[in-house]
């Protein structure tokens, strides 16, 4: 099996708490901006480890599905 690789980058900004989360806090938004595809949510369900959506995304032709727990969202 094959290890993943962590990519990491720090940057300082010169913004207050509020304007940088008015950049950041729409996931959508950034992950549309970093180039991630559009994320499809189904109706929040339950299950033993707790509420989640089911959640769903195409990637170079790959369907890729997932559960996205409320901690999350």
């Amino acid at each position: 099996m094959t290890q993943p690789i962590l990519v990491t980058r720090q940057d300082h900004v010169a913004l207050s708490a509020p304007e940088l989360w008015a950049l950041v806090g729409d996931t959508d938004q950034v992950n549309r901006f970093i180039g991630l595809p559009a994320v499809r949510f189904g109706a929040a369900q339950e299950s033993p480890e707790g509420l989640f959506r089911p959640a769903s995304a195409r990637m170079l032709g790959v369907r890729l599905a997932w559960h996205e727990h409320a901690f999350d969202w």
